[in-house]
């Protein structure tokens, strides 16, 4: 549900050089976020994304992190940055 909430946001969004920006406060296991990624690389399929995600949860970010190498393969001018914060 709150993925499909973020695509109907996506779609007003007009992005600036030099790239999409992204923060994700308390990004979790990753599943929004990539389902994020999927859908505004469907909408802005030659924009780079440049992404911030940040977490208390060390196992939310093993978990996220298991899921990036796809993202990473399917949008290859992504850059993402994790940050963990106990």
């Amino acid at each position: 549900m709150v993925g499909q909430a973020h695509r109907g946001r996506a779609r007003a969004i007009k992005p600036r050089p030099p790239a999409m920006r992204v923060f994700d406060a308390g990004t979790g296991d990753g599943t929004v976020l990539t389902r994020l990624m999927r859908s505004m690389h469907d909408r802005f399929t030659n924009v780079p994304f440049y992404i911030v995600g940040k977490e208390i949860s060390l196992e939310d970010v093993r978990l996220a992190l298991e899921k990036m190498p796809d993202r990473f393969h399917e949008y290859p001018s992504t850059v993402l940055q994790r940050r963990w914060c106990s």
